[in-house]
């Protein structure tokens, strides 16, 4: 049984009857006349509204192209469903069972909403991801195009991870073209095996440098405490009485034993001096290493990380103190 055919009163023309593709069941046909009826009451009362309602639930029982037309009618009518009733104009024109005069004033009803609306058209070098403000559009709308209200637009592309945005500006009665270029791929950080953490030129040199001070203060003040000690041996090694110095003349003894005083002396002065330098220059190295920061980088193409050390070789004699430093680089 073919649905009993209705039209929106308030549209500009009445549908005639239509042929069905597809015929429906009886069931659906009852059920679509029976939306009808209501939607052509709605109408007639002025509530489009309802109108909207009912004729979307006829198109949803029976798909015919007469109760698209009425679906959209009554969208446009009611002021609040611009953008549906502009893409039911569309589906409507594309249906190959409309004539061509309903095809002429479906093309009028699009191009009138056409000029209350915007459209977005997206060009793209890859497989965009789009959303438009908090819609994520479908591919066939990245590829067709997209009806919106005119007004400002955040628009959001993602591409293999990458993300780029823009703020879109879609006046009323115009097409805006949104482009996204492909972006520049992101270059992956390195691994570790192409990395490899250098320490910078200056901290190295610093450090060989503390280090090398610290080495050969720190052997020139044990040399000196080692003289030291020596000297004290001989001062108390001296079995004559001291007090005997005070004669004039002195005693010869008093001269050697003055020697060896004047010894004790300087060589606790100068190896605590020593010790001192030694020991500051080697927590001051320690300090530089650990809290210099360090550089993390590839090495360039035909070169290879500096991979500097130092070598630090005391050279202690009876009458000399000295260190060798050699470093490569």
């Amino acid at each position: 049984m073919i649905m009993k055919q209705h039209v929106l009163v308030m549209a500009m023309f009445l549908l005639p009857k239509l042929a069905h593709a597809q015929q429906p069941s009886s069931l659906e046909s009852k059920i679509a006349s029976a939306h009808m009826d209501r939607g052509i009451e709605s109408v007639n009362a002025g509530d489009y509204e309802a109108a909207r309602v009912y004729f979307k639930q006829a198109y949803s029982a029976v798909r015919e192209p007469h109760a698209l037309w009425n679906l959209a009618m009554a969208e446009k009518k009611s002021g609040h469903y611009v953008l549906d009733a502009l893409a039911h104009f569309r589906e409507y024109l594309a249906d190959a069972r409309i004539s061509l005069e309903k095809k002429r004033k479906a093309e009028a009803m699009i191009r009138e909403l056409s000029m209350q609306t915007a459209r977005l058209r997206f060009e793209t070098a890859g497989n965009h991801e789009v959303h438009v403000g908090s819609k994520t559009l479908t591919s066939e709308e990245v590829h067709d195009g997209l009806d919106v209200l005119p007004g400002k637009y955040q628009i959001e592309a993602r591409l293999n991870g990458r993300t780029s945005k823009q703020e879109i500006d879609a006046p009323a009665g115009r097409e805006t073209s949104v482009r996204f270029a492909d972006p520049s791929p992101q270059v992956a950080p390195p691994s570790t095996s192409e990395t490899s953490t250098r320490q910078p030129t200056a901290k190295l040199v610093t450090v060989g440098v503390l280090a090398a001070v610290g080495v050969v203060s720190t052997a020139a003040g044990v040399v000196l405490a080692i003289k030291k000690g020596g000297s004290e041996g001989r001062v108390h090694g001296h079995s004559e009485d001291p007090t005997a110095c005070s004669a004039n003349p002195a005693p010869a003894f008093c001269r050697n034993l003055a020697n060896d005083v004047d010894d004790v002396k300087s060589n606790t002065t100068r190896a605590n001096v020593f010790l001192g330098i030694g020991i500051g220059a080697l927590v001051s190295g320690a300090a530089v290493y650990f809290l210099w920061p360090a550089t993390t980088a590839a090495p360039p193409d035909g070169q290879k990380l500096l991979n500097s050390a130092f070598r630090i070789t005391p050279s202690i004699t009876p009458n000399t103190i000295s260190a060798t430093a050699t470093a490569s680089f």
